[in-house]
């Protein structure tokens, strides 16, 4: 086809425009594709801290924004109350809680008492609360009972009793019941037969102070077993019973109670007046059985009719009429056991810690005088005041 200056002059600016079109896209994408990143690059997906192992007592180590000197301080989750060690640099900190990953901030400065150090949820202010001057512990403290609740508006509360549901309350009367004998000793105070015993009210008591050195001082008894005396289980009233009844049963086994520790369900006599002091701070040594067959110590029942010769009513009061109960844990390790009829109690205290190598006395009065078996420990902290009964007798 011949050359037209008349067609080229027409279609040259058409043909000008496309070229300069598909210069103009190439440039775009070319910008385009360098600020994109490449395809073999998957994106970033958002981190968070992920809950420690629900351990007892884990180590959690906090993530520094700077480098600092390194501390560490037990703490309470505010949200699910778990005890545990945080670790990590002196300056403010976040971490996840070990039993329920909750995002925690401290300031982990110093080591304070259990209770002084309260974490709250990330974004609050950490609380601070008090604690009395006995309250520091130097090792770890340990995870809460999964059957604890909150009472109290206050999730920082250290110490509160709880009442427990319609279910335990009635575990407990069958358990009064269950480990009720009509044998009457010389401690049985006035002329009345007291005949049963009916529950009127039970608390659970949830200290957190006491559960940590109950916790670690069982560890420590059930570790010394494998290198004292050879160990001897025994068995009592509560755990046969709780073998034919159903609730007793189930409240025996929630507890997970350390039979090769020798750890029971004990009762303890008492008067409602006393029950907060017992639950707030334990038994106290001055007023340990120094008149007892046993020596000094602090004494447990089997039965609930033995602690029932203890008890006493409040003579005024909310609680006037009413008599009171505790029901214990208690640890008595490798037990020295005893059936005489008159023991001699300084040769006895010569064989049991920290003099000797047992960690408590069994003494079989039901073999001796055909009455009751006593339990016998030396150390408050081989106790836990579990539940608090509030109850009346009935007489024959």
């Amino acid at each position: 086809m011949a050359w037209d200056p008349l067609t080229w002059g027409l279609t040259s600016p058409l043909i000008i425009l496309v070229v300069l079109g598909l210069c103009i896209c190439f440039c775009c994408r070319c910008c385009f594709q360098s600020k994109r990143l490449p395809s073999f690059m998957p994106p970033v997906a958002a981190t968070s801290i992920p809950p420690a192992a629900a351990t007892a007592m884990p180590r959690v180590a906090a993530a520094p924004a700077t480098p600092a000197p390194v501390a560490r301080r037990p703490v309470v989750c505010e949200r699910c109350q778990n005890n545990f060690i945080a670790e990590g640099p002196a300056t403010l900190c976040r971490f996840s809680c070990p039993r329920c990953g909750t995002v925690l901030q401290t300031t982990l400065a110093s080591t304070p008492a259990v209770g002084d150090a309260v974490l709250s949820a990330e974004g609050s202010r950490p609380a601070r609360q008090s604690s009395p001057p006995d309250a520091r512990i130097e090792t770890p403290a340990v995870a809460l009972p999964e059957y604890w609740t909150r009472n109290s508006e206050d999730a920082r509360a250290q110490s509160e009793t709880v009442v427990v549901s319609p279910d335990v309350r009635e575990t407990i009367q069958a358990l009064f019941e269950g480990t009720w004998s009509n044998v009457r000793t010389r401690d049985r105070a006035g002329s009345e037969k007291v005949s049963k015993l009916e529950v009127v009210q039970v608390l659970r008591n949830q200290n957190v102070k006491l559960w940590a050195r109950y916790q670690q001082k069982r560890q420590a008894l059930a570790t010394s077993l494998s290198q004292g005396v050879e160990f001897q289980p025994y068995e009592t009233r509560t755990r046969r019973f709780a073998q034919q009844h159903d609730g007793a049963g189930r409240l025996l086994a929630s507890k997970q109670l350390w039979e090769g520790a020798n750890e029971f369900l004990l009762f303890h006599g008492s008067c409602p007046s006393a029950m907060d002091s017992i639950c707030e701070g334990n038994f106290k040594e001055s007023f340990a059985g120094a008149a007892g067959l046993y020596g000094p110590g602090f004494y447990f029942a089997e039965a609930c009719s033995k602690a029932d010769e203890y008890s006493s009513d409040d003579k005024e009061g909310i609680y006037k009429g009413l008599y009171a109960m505790l029901v214990c844990r208690v640890t008595c390790g490798a037990c020295l056991y005893n059936s005489e009829v008159r023991p001699d109690t300084e040769s006895l205290l010569k064989k049991v810690a920290p003099r000797g190598p047992y960690h408590s006395v069994l003494g079989d009065r039901e073999k001796a005088r055909g009455t009751y078996r006593e339990f016998v420990v030396y150390d408050k902290d081989q106790v836990y005041p579990e539940y608090v009964v509030l109850y009346r007798r009935a007489t024959a």
